[in-house]
This record gives C-alpha cells, sequence and structure tokens, in this order.
C-alpha cells in the first residue's frame, strides 16, 4: 500500500483509485445525505473534491499531508457531495461544541443502522447477509448462549430491525434529554474517584499479562494492548470470567463499524455479534436484579425507570467503546515511542511522562472523524448551515493545526498545549471513558517499558486501511 509521501502523490493516488463497495462509501453517503452514491463520488473524485477524497480508506495510510492542504480551503468547506467538512482546529471545535449542533439528523425517530443500510441495499447480491439479519426476528428471542454462562438469555422484546444496535440506539447516537438521561446513567462507573482507584488493579493486569506475553519475541497488540482494556472493561461492568477470544471477535466486529467497514462480510460479522452480547447483557442484568454487586450492570439494573432496551444499549457502548478503541490508543503510543529512542529518554523527566498521553492523543488520534448535524440554522466560520447539514469534523487535522500547535508534525513530549487535541470530541458528546482511557494508556505504556526497557521492533506494524481510524492490528517486538 503507496503512503502519501508528497501531497501530490497523495491527492493522485486517492483520485485514481478509489476504493468502492457496500462498506465505508455507502454507509458513510447515507449518514452524510450524499444522493447517487457511487456514480456521484466517482464524479467528485474527478474533479478533486475534498468530501470525496477524505472518505478513501486507503487515505488512513498517512493522512496528515492531505489534512494540511484540506486545511488550506478554509475554516469550513463545503463538498461536492452535499456535507461540509472541517480539519481546522478552530472550526472543529466551535462545532463540537455548538449547542445547535449535534449527532441525529433531525426528525428522524429512527437512524438506520449501518448494517442495516447494507442490508437493504444489498438483498440481491448477498443473499447470506439477509439470512443472517432476518433470523433473531424469526425467532421472537435471542437464543445464542452467553459466553462461559452455560445458559440462554431470557427474551427481550426485539427492536424494530433486530438486535439492539449500540451505534443507533446508545445515548452515544442520541441528542437532548434522552441522551443526557442516558449518559448520566452510564456515567455513575466513571467517577474520578472510582476511576483512580482502579490504578493498583489495572497495574496488576498489565503485569499478569506481560508474564504470560511470549519470551523474547511478541505482539504488542495482541498479546497486551488489545487484552488489557477488556478485562479492565469487564471488571467495571461485571462481566465475570470474559471468554478471551470471544471478546476478541466482538472487538473485531466492532472495530470494523467504529473505523469503517469495507465489506458487506464486516457489517455481518456485527450483526452476528450483537444477538450473542444482548443475550449475555441480559443475562446479567436478570441476575444482578437479584443479586447486586459492586459493579456498573448492577447500579443500571437497580434503575427503575430505564427500560430493558436502553439498558442494553447503554452498556453496549460502554462494552465496545471501553475496550475497542483504547487499545488503538495504547499501540499508537508505544509505536511513537519505538520509532524514536530519544523518545523513551525523555520519559525519566516527570513533565515528559505526565505529557505522554497527550502528545499521542494530538499526533495521532485513533479515530480520525466524527459527524455532526445541525439541530438548527446556525452559523460556522461565517457560513450559515440549514437544519440538517451534515459536517465531518476531521480530528487528526485539527489535531495537528499550526495555528494552535507549534511545528505540529513532530511528537514533542514538552510541548505545553498538548491537551488542547480533540481527540475525546469536547462538547456534550465528549468521551465519557476517556479519564479511564488515559489511566489505561498511562499504565500500559509505563509498565511495558519499565519490565521491557531494551523494547524494539522485530519488523513492521501492521495497519487496517479504514475511513478514519488509525488502527494497529500488529506490532512485533523483541525484549
Amino acid at each position: 500500500m503507496r503512503t502519501f509521501d508528497n501531497l501530490e502523490l497523495g491527492i493522485s493516488h486517492i483520485g485514481k483509485a478509489p476504493i468502492f463497495g457496500s462498506g465505508p462509501l455507502e454507509t458513510m453517503r447515507r449518514w452524510l445525505g450524499i444522493i447517487g452514491g457511487k456514480a456521484a463520488i466517482t464524479a467528485a473524485l474527478a474533479v478533486g473534491d475534498l468530501g470525496a477524497m477524505v472518505l478513501q480508506p486507503r487515505l488512513q495510510a498517512n493522512p496528515y499531508p492531505f489534512y494540511a492542504y484540506l486545511r488550506r480551503h478554509g475554516g469550513l468547506v463545503r463538498s461536492k457531495l452535499g456535507f461540509y467538512l472541517t480539519a481546522g482546529h478552530e472550526t472543529a471545535e466551535e462545532v463540537l461544541r455548538h449547542p445547535g449542533i449535534g449527532i441525529r439528523p433531525p426528525g428522524r425517530g429512527h437512524r438506520a443502522s449501518q448494517s442495516e443500510i447494507v442490508a437493504s441495499e444489498s438483498a440481491a447480491e448477498h443473499p447470506a447477509l439477509i439470512a443472517t439479519t432476518a433470523a433473531p426476528a424469526a425467532a421472537g428471542t435471542f437464543g445464542p448462549t452467553s459466553p462461559g454462562s452455560g445458559e440462554r438469555a431470557g427474551p427481550l422484546p426485539l427492536p424494530r430491525h433486530g438486535p439492539v444496535d449500540p451505534l443507533v440506539e446508545s445515548f452515544g447516537a442520541l441528542d437532548g434529554p434522552r441522551h443526557a438521561r442516558l449518559r448520566r446513567l452510564a456515567a455513575a462507573g466513571f467517577r474520578p474517584a472510582e476511576i483512580e482507584a482502579r490504578q493498583p488493579r489495572i497495574e496488576a493486569l498489565a503485569h499478569d499479562l506481560l508474564d504470560q506475553a511470549p519470551s523474547g519475541r511478541f505482539d504488542v497488540v495482541r498479546d497486551y494492548a488489545a487484552i488489557l482494556p477488556l478485562l479492565v472493561t469487564a471488571e467495571l461492568l461485571g462481566i465475570p470470567n470474559p471468554d478471551i477470544p470471544t471478546f476478541l471477535r466482538w472487538s473485531r466486529a466492532a472495530t470494523a463499524m467504529v473505523a469503517g467497514p469495507n465489506s458487506v462480510r464486516d457489517l455481518r460479522r456485527w450483526r452476528q455479534v450483537l444477538p450473542e452480547v444482548q443475550a449475555m447483557l441480559t443475562q446479567l442484568i436478570e441476575r444482578r436484579r437479584t443479586d447486586p454487586q459492586d459493579d456498573l450492570i448492577s447500579k443500571l439494573a437497580a434503575d427503575g425507570t430505564t427500560s430493558d432496551r436502553d439498558l442494553v444499549a447503554t452498556l453496549e457502548m460502554v462494552l465496545f467503546a471501553g475496550y475497542d478503541t483504547t487499545p488503538w490508543l495504547i499501540s499508537n503510543t508505544v509505536l511513537a515511542l519505538l520509532d524514536d529512542p530519544r523518545r523513551r529518554a525523555a520519559l525519566d523527566d516527570p513533565r515528559s511522562a505526565a505529557n505522554l498521553v497527550e502528545e499521542s492523543l494530538r499526533f495521532d488520534s485513533p479515530v480520525q472523524f466524527t459527524g455532526r448535524v445541525t439541530l438548527e440554522e446556525v452559523t460556522i466560520d461565517g457560513q450559515t448551515l440549514p437544519r440538517g447539514t451534515a459536517i465531518l469534523v476531521v480530528i487528526g487535522g485539527a489535531n495537528r493545526d499550526p495555528a494552535v500547535f507549534a511545528d505540529p508534525n513532530t511528537f514533542d513530549l514538552q510541548r505545553d498545549n498538548a491537551r488542547s487535541h480533540l481527540s475525546f470530541a469536547p462538547g456534550s458528546h465528549h468521551c465519557l471513558g476517556a479519564a479511564l482511557a488515559r489511566l489505561e494508556t498511562r499504565i500500559a505504556v509505563h509498565t511495558l517499558f519499565q519490565r521491557h526497557p531494551d523494547l524494539r521492533p522485530s519488523g513492521l506494524p501492521t495497519r487496517i486501511h479504514t475511513t478514519g481510524g488509525r488502527v494497529l492490528t500488529s506490532l512485533p517486538v523483541l525484549t
């Protein structure tokens, strides 16, 4: 896969080799309101449309030269595909914090999930997908056995379009009072004192994983970064003895959806894991109602004002968000330190050590984009946008805006304003688990280099190419 060594090469490469399919462009165009699908995107690419270019998964091999090019076109750029995009820090932050801008397009009681979109558009071409998505509705209950339980989950009222999809029904996909109520409910597990109290346990888990890693050579992602957040999140929720292979399979399906699905197979996998996750959570909710524990499921199960449907959606969001994107942050941070031994030496300085996670979030944000939509007529960057206008906020570009960050393409552990990054999306949809992700990453990275001070690469890292994520799948090292 070619990386964009210079701007002209990068733009030429995007324009000549667009990636299509039922994955990222089809789902993104629906959310952004793009009319015409592949034909519209092809035509837009042919004339160098910036909105069409930014949606190409291959861009994520090295997106930063393109983001700089995008910033030079203004704070808020209109795509010929009908949406706006911004890679400038000031405009991006204004969009994220604006009270008249949210997540869900106004006037829609139900926003089709990515899996629903592909199922509806691809029935003739992909009968296996339709069989997969239709089965739960026909059964009337969710039958998969929850991992390790040996029991079947009880029935839960089926949603209108299949299993509860957190990308559609959780607080992360809502605005207004319902968003605020469900977010407050989930926040019970993320109070600062409770997060800090988890530090000794996270440290113990990190050491346990390194004890179990193969001697001499192992993979930072597969043997460490992908598993630690999984175990931490399971304990936070109150999931006993999580089956790691099953959870990693769920995580791979979630990663494809969060970072941008690349195939119908990705979407089919997502539809397959949702009933399994729902069965496990439904069973645990029922158990905690009669036998409460000191965990988030018990706290939510005790709430008598929230439907089972909303409880499941909320717990699914916490589960997937908790152990999906944090491995990307841990892995990207380790890679940045491996790339330059001088950075590791700088960690002996307390200020540099304290700044490590923030600079990593700024320099190579795991999530590169986030979408927003105007809930009313608003004015952004001097432009009036009508209600229902979609905006793509390019977080990765905003985090390297030279108007805010001096020498933005340098990983600088002494940077005074690294925490001004937008990686956790400030505003009403600010990442609920930001403090936990920071703590996990700090512990994971420091424990790794404390145990293996001579850690060095043993091969090239591997990334998956997605619509909007910087996701390492392999980082082999020698100890």
